[in-house]
């Protein structure tokens, strides 16, 4: 049977999704699956509602319901938001954004850890493109969302570089139409305990420069979207996120 979900975190992943999460489950009135990614919509569509529904058993009717699964931004197709707006067509979609240099760079770092290899940053690129480019090209993430949903029911939010402001919580908590609480967002990346995971790896200005070329316009476009200012973030050589100076 299918489960009520009011809103999905859309990710993507190392923006944030996982604090939220922890926030969220606080609040009385918000229910924060035991399950935080169940990732039914692009993973595990095939193990069927009843597989779904068991990570809400234990919501109660009057709690708003939400999916938490970062993988749902950066599909390589329509499919996820597609089914979740067929499934549910009035759910809130949350969609999580941060600077594109420490998305890929926080993303390198954990796909490094995976495969195995540190790979130089820029081969990266090609090699796990879908893991660390695509994954910082917010706005073409989103735009799979607004051809199913309206802009209404989207709300994009740079909630790492906005973790310390009271207001986050509050204007999230007014678009999902529950009461204000006055939750905080804790901090739950894990990164630094990893003790295989590589550091911020060596890239030189040149490439630095061609990274910020590959994903200006796209980071340009979420901004606009966000109606954030166009010098939200540093999209510079010389930013810190970068990591050492330029070799």
């Amino acid at each position: 049977m299918k489960p009520k979900v009011d809103f999905f975190v859309i990710g993507p992943a190392r923006c944030g999704t996982s604090s939220l999460y922890r926030a969220f489950g606080r609040h009385p009135s918000i229910y924060a699956p035991r399950v935080k990614e169940p990732r039914f919509f692009d993973k595990n569509w095939e193990k069927g509602w009843d597989w779904y529904g068991e990570n809400y058993a234990e919501a109660t009717p009057d709690m708003i319901t939400g999916d938490f699964s970062p993988s749902y931004a950066t599909a390589s197709s329509h499919t996820p938001a597609r089914r979740i707006s067929q499934a549910y067509p009035h759910a809130k979609i949350i969609h999580l954004i941060r600077n594109p240099i420490d998305c890929a760079i926080s993303n390198w770092r954990m796909a490094a850890e995976l495969q195995g290899q540190a790979i130089p940053f820029m081969q990266s690129l090609h090699d796990w493109g879908a893991v660390v480019l695509n994954r910082a090209l917010f706005y073409s993430q989103i735009s799979k969302y607004r051809d199913f949903f309206p802009d209404n029911q989207i709300r994009v939010v740079p909630l790492v570089e906005r973790s310390k402001d009271r207001k986050l919580l509050a204007e999230l908590q007014e678009f999902l139409g529950v009461e204000h609480k006055p939750i905080k967002v804790p901090k739950v990346s894990q990164s630094d305990n990893h003790t295989d995971r590589p550091g911020k790896p060596p890239v030189s200005e040149q490439d630095r420069r061609a990274f910020i070329d590959l994903v200006f316009e796209d980071a340009a476009a979420i901004l606009r979207y966000a109606d954030l200012a166009t010098d939200f973030w540093d999209l510079s050589p010389g930013y810190r996120g970068w990591g050492g100076t330029p070799v």
